[in-house]
């Protein structure tokens, strides 16, 4: 079992953000990127916010949970890949725009370009995001992810009911609000699909043909410290939180459960710290059976040239 990381706290921005990106090289070869360009992406965002100490917390919160998840808990591991692949987060956001907005538009064309003729009566009225949308596409795609999981799908517009409940024809007005709601539910547990060489690179992780160096985590590297404090770090006492706190929430930090996530050293049992709870060792089987996970979720999208149908294929 491993032991609990000596890491010092980080004390300002730039420590915290040298700490997650520390943290981060200990992932997989295959999530690296993408929770690189993440912390990366939200710690140069903290120029343009009025008060960024929710956001430093928040930091520290992912901080801790990165050592957890390097340290053995699958469930935070789980979240990470699941955040790296899209299935989750800002990547999920972005690979939905990938889906639904990939023709770029020309310099030449309006800035409102709906997918599909638009009828009379859609003429009429003010343009919103399903003009916008492609949904014959997104139809299939939300087809083939029902049947994925196993599950019925039912089109948003017939959903949508023709009276009132006076018993009266709903105005076109009224029945488009209750479209755009249809199908913002529709697209909430949407996972957009990945490009074919990502999807190619979990199918060979889980049928065992990928390198160990894709998907095992490294070594750690030492961490460094100075002499001085190498000297005295057992010499030097905080006496503080044994004044105001109780003994309970001064152990709670070192127990089997939070010790993973918190870095504390349980000092007080004589026979040395116990196991930690919820921590498994890292094995190729381990890796093989959360890439299947991920794997099943994932799908990425053909066009046949000839009937310019779209063709999702999923993990199996």
């Amino acid at each position: 079992m491993k032991s609990s990381l000596r890491i010092p706290h980080p004390t300002t921005t730039l420590h915290l953000y040298r700490h997650l990106l520390r943290e981060a090289s200990y992932l997989p070869s295959v999530a690296r990127p993408h929770i690189d360009r993440l912390i990366k992406f939200r710690v140069r965002r903290l120029k343009t916010v009025e008060d960024p100490k929710p956001h430093i917390e928040h930091g520290h919160s992912k901080l801790r949970a990165l050592r957890a998840a390097n340290g053995g808990e699958l469930e935070r591991m789980r979240n990470v890949l699941q955040h790296a692949f899209g299935r989750r987060g800002k990547r999920r956001r972005e690979l939905w725009d990938d889906f639904m907005y990939s023709e770029p538009r020309q310099v030449e064309e309006p800035l409102f370009h709906p997918k599909r003729p638009m009828s009379d009566v859609a003429a009429q009225r003010r343009p919103d995001f399903l003009d916008r949308w492609d949904l014959d596409k997104l139809t299939a795609f939300l087809r083939s992810q029902a049947a994925q999981n196993k599950e019925k799908f039912t089109h948003p517009e017939t959903q949508v009911p023709t009276q009132s409940a006076w018993g009266l024809p709903l105005v076109p007005e009224l029945a488009r609000s209750k479209l755009r709601k249809k199908w913002k539910k529709a697209i909430q547990n949407i996972l957009p699909p990945i490009p074919k060489t990502e999807w190619e690179t979990l199918r060979d992780i889980v049928e065992n043909k990928a390198s160990k160096k894709d998907f095992f985590i490294p070594k750690r590297r030492p961490v460094a410290q100075t002499a001085q404090k190498i000297e005295h770090e057992q010499d030097e006492w905080e006496w503080l939180p044994f004044a105001i706190k109780s003994v309970q929430g001064l152990r709670s930090q070192a127990s089997r459960r939070n010790r993973l996530l918190s870095g504390a050293v349980d000092e007080d049992t004589p026979t040395g710290p116990p196991p930690v709870i919820g921590v498994h060792k890292f094995t190729a089987r381990v890796w093989r059976r959360m890439f299947l996970d991920i794997w099943e979720k994932c799908a990425y999208v053909e066009k046949d040239p000839d009937t310019q149908k779209w063709a999702f294929i999923w993990g199996k």
